[in-house]
């Protein structure tokens, strides 16, 4: 018997989750789109729940092509969001992933699954956005590669 069980404590698993922060330049090189889906939850980023038997990157390619059609592409893990509360349902773990197009004509987006909708919205005009997938948009858009610029990240008023 572990040392929580012998307090009387009942542990939880936490679930393990992919997103993709999918992100689009403009014709001067600047990042300014993101890819959106419209699921049960509301407007969020692509993604879903790892399963037992899958790599990260697996389940990451898996839920991008069930959700928004796109089979192939190349995506590199961020960061990990972990804290308590940030997901109503309970005590998820999310690896999330970002990738960044030459432009949103490279991907031809298809909702899938999961998603009522899938498109993309300028970064200064976004929808509220589900669960704590706002901070992982600013997170992401932080550290851009080869020295490419985001615009700045608002959400819609009203």
């Amino acid at each position: 018997m572990d040392r929580e069980q012998e307090k009387g404590e009942e542990l939880e698993s936490a679930v393990l989750t992919v997103d993709l922060v999918l992100l689009a330049r403009n014709q001067i090189g600047q990042v300014t789109q993101i890819l959106l889906i419209d699921s049960k939850f509301g407007w969020s980023l692509p993604g879903g729940k790892v399963r037992r038997d899958e790599e990260i990157t697996d389940a990451l390619q898996r839920e991008v092509e069930e959700e928004i059609g796109v089979a192939s592409f190349r995506a590199h893990p961020l960061f990990v969001r972990h804290q308590v509360g940030r997901d109503p349902r309970g005590r998820y773990v999310s690896f999330v992933c970002r990738t960044v197009l030459p432009s949103v004509d490279q991907v031809d987006i298809q909702a899938g699954s999961d998603a009522k909708e899938a498109r993309w919205f300028s970064l200064s005009a976004l929808p509220a956005l589900a669960f704590d997938h706002l901070d992982m948009v600013k997170r992401a858009t932080l550290d851009l590669p080869n020295g490419l610029v985001a615009v700045e990240i608002k959400e819609k008023q009203g």
